[in-house]
């Protein structure tokens, strides 16, 4: 499932829950990233068309080994000075548990996703 917006005319933001696991999930993302990032341009128009472009990713599958659940990944440079912030692609494993030591804003949502029952849905209240 894909939901595809724009925020401001400056800002695209596409969200996809994907609960199937994709082989070359990490080429898979940044493909359809930058396809995002191109789509408004045509050949001989000025760059700074180009909008920032966002995707998500709700994923029912793990991507790595890493603890955190949701990672943000962005253009930097080895040394992690950010080179350019018109590509983001943010993920979100739903395989993975919250950290309860270190809250992230995006808790309550990782459990609504995650919910089983109707008393899941309840203690979320």
């Amino acid at each position: 499932m894909d939901i595809q917006l724009e925020l401001n005319n400056d800002t695209k933001i596409n969200i996809e829950l994907q609960i199937k696991q994709q082989s070359h999930w990490e080429k898979r993302s940044i493909f359809y990233l930058a396809k995002m990032y191109t789509a408004d341009l045509r050949r001989g128009e000025a760059y700074k068309k180009a909008k920032k472009c966002i995707a998500i990713s709700i994923l029912d599958f793990n991507i790595d080994e890493r603890a955190d659940y949701y990672n943000i990944y962005a253009l930097r440079d080895k040394h992690g000075k950010l080179y350019s912030d018109v590509l983001e692609l943010h993920t979100i494993e739903l395989k993975k548990n919250p950290n309860k030591e270190k809250p992230c804003p995006l808790d309550e949502w990782h459990s609504l996703f995650n919910a089983k029952t109707e008393e899941d849905l309840n203690m979320l209240k």
